[in-house]
C-alpha cells in the first residue's frame, strides 16, 4: 500500500510541477520512486546499497532541474533534505545497519510527503 501510495505521489508531484513526460525531472523522480520502491521491500543489505546508488544518481539529476519559479525555492529545499536522508541511509549501509537504513528510509518517505503537501502535490 505504501508503495501505490509513494507512486502516486511522486506521479502527482511531476504534474503539479509542470514536468513533461520524457523530460530529465520526470525521469530522475521515475527512477528516485522506483528505488524506494525497491529498497522498501529489500533486506539485504548489498540490493539496499546497488538501490540507493540508483536513487542517489536520479537525484543528482532531480536537484539540476528548474520547476515552475514559485515552487523553485521550496523544490529546492526539499529536495537539500532529501540529500541530507540519503546521506544518513548510506552512512547506516555503510556500517552494515539495514535496520536503520530502513528507519532513515521511512523518514525520507514522510519528508516526501511533507514537502509534496507544500508543493499542492494532490494524492
Amino acid at each position: 500500500m505504501k508503495i501505490l501510495v509513494l507512486a502516486l505521489l511522486v506521479s502527482a508531484m511531476l504534474s503539479v510541477l509542470g514536468c513533461s513526460r520524457g523530460s530529465d525531472l520526470h525521469e530522475a523522480m521515475e527512477s528516485m520512486g522506483d528505488s524506494m520502491k525497491a529498497m522498501s521491500k529489500s533486506e539485504e543489505l548489498e540490493q539496499l546499497k546497488k538501490e540507493l546508488g540508483d536513487f542517489t544518481a536520479a537525484l543528482e539529476v532531480a536537484v539540476q532541474q528548474k520547476v515552475k519559479e514559485e515552487d523553485q525555492l521550496t523544490f529546492d529545499e526539499g529536495l537539500k533534505k532529501v540529500q541530507d536522508g540519503t546521506a544518513k541511509i548510506q552512512q547506516a549501509l555503510e556500517q552494515g545497519n539495514a535496520d536503520l537504513a530502513k528507519k532513515l528510509l521511512k523518514e525520507l518517505h514522510e519528508l516526501e510527503e511533507k514537502y509534496h503537501e507544500k508543493l499542492g502535490v494532490e494524492d
